[in-house]
């Protein structure tokens, strides 16, 4: 038990030397959506990279624009066969949240979110992907999480057939 309370842990203690991506919190955030679509009846969407890269570089994009200006928007990231975007910015004391506190916290804001909410229970997507981005906040002088969550091979069909969720645009 201790070494797996370390191992949550050890992500927090390196926030206080730089600006990172976190894959543990990621791998936490992409379960515990796993375990919410499991408890609404839904199958697990499968973890992929196929689009790591591009997600990365729009959290750090959008890390960067919400400290400037307080603003976040939507990646313009299309990929072939659909998708949808999930996003959440989460201030916190390095100090306090644990790896998975954290990624409850974000699953918490997805779920409270009315659009984000819909996306998390979709039946027609198969595969996620999360990109988690940890950054000093200068101007709030605080440490920030920032995630996109980007569910991929969304077969809007299906969703129109067999969902009990009206999906609006």
């Amino acid at each position: 038990m201790k070494k797996l309370l370390i191992l949550l842990l050890l992500p927090i203690t390196i926030f206080s030397q730089e600006n990172h991506y976190d894959t543990t919190i990621a791998r936490l955030i992409n379960e515990k959506i796993n375990e919410y679509r499991i408890s609404k009846g839904l199958n697990n969407l499968i973890q992929t990279d196929r689009f790591k890269s591009e997600t990365e570089q729009y959290c750090v994009k959008a890390a960067q624009k919400l400290t400037e200006t307080r603003i976040i928007e939507h990646s313009s990231l299309v990929p072939p066969g659909g998708w949808s975007e999930i996003i959440c910015s989460v201030a916190f004391n390095g100090a306090e949240l644990s790896a998975d506190s954290l990624a409850k916290r974000v699953i918490t804001a997805y779920i409270n979110s009315r659009p984000h909410h819909a996306a998390l229970l979709s039946i027609g997507v198969t595969k996620i992907h999360t990109s988690v981005y940890i950054y000093y906040n200068p101007k709030q002088k605080m440490w920030k999480l920032f995630t996109a969550s980007h569910i991929l091979d969304w077969e809007y069909e299906v969703d129109l057939q067999y969902s009990s969720i009206k999906l609006e645009f």
